[in-house]
């Protein structure tokens, strides 16, 4: 964010940064805030040294430093003793071992059911594979059957015409 703290946009404004501003005593600050014109132009954009910061912070702190509180988080870090770290340990390599053989356990019932879907589907094929020879086989033999059929049919038909031309011949000749 370049210019930040400064107030832009308004000429009339006073501009100042914020890094001038933390080194001054509170009070100031706060008269400065209220009342604008006061702060003098000399003092803008102007940021103190470290020497001088040191000695303003030192006199002009309101808040003083809590050396008597704990530092955060004491015992992150920290071990715990070698007696329960290796309690804790043996219950993880147990459970570590229950898992991994439960997962062994679970990889050859998924490849032996993996093996018998394969088996399944195979047989599936081939029954599908006869089905499908059956089906033509089938198809075959009603087509030689209806040519059969016709082939009957017509010789009946013949057989049939046949004997009505030898019966009328047989009235004419008498025999019947």
């Amino acid at each position: 964010m370049p210019g930040a703290g400064v107030v832009q946009g308004n000429k009339n404004a006073p501009q100042h940064s914020l890094k001038a501003e933390w080194s001054k005593s509170p009070r100031t600050v706060t008269k400065q805030r209220s009342n604008p014109q006061s702060f003098p132009a000399s003092h803008r954009f102007v940021v103190p040294t470290h020497a001088q910061r040191e000695d303003i912070d030192e006199k002009n702190c309101s808040v003083p430093p809590r050396q008597e509180c704990p530092p955060f988080a004491r015992n992150v870090g920290r071990r715990p003793p070698s007696d329960l770290q290796s309690i804790a340990s043996m219950d993880n390599t147990e459970l570590l071992d229950h898992h991994k053989h439960r997962y062994h356990k679970l990889v050859l019932e998924c490849k032996e059911r993996s093996l018998q879907l394969e088996k399944i589907e195979e047989e599936g094929r081939i029954q599908t594979d006869n089905m499908v020879k059956l089906l033509d086989d089938i198809s075959a033999r009603v087509d030689q059957l209806c040519l059969l059929e016709k082939q009957i049919c017509g010789a009946l038909t013949k057989e049939f015409k046949k004997n009505k031309q030898l019966r009328e011949s047989a009235i004419q000749r008498g025999y019947v």
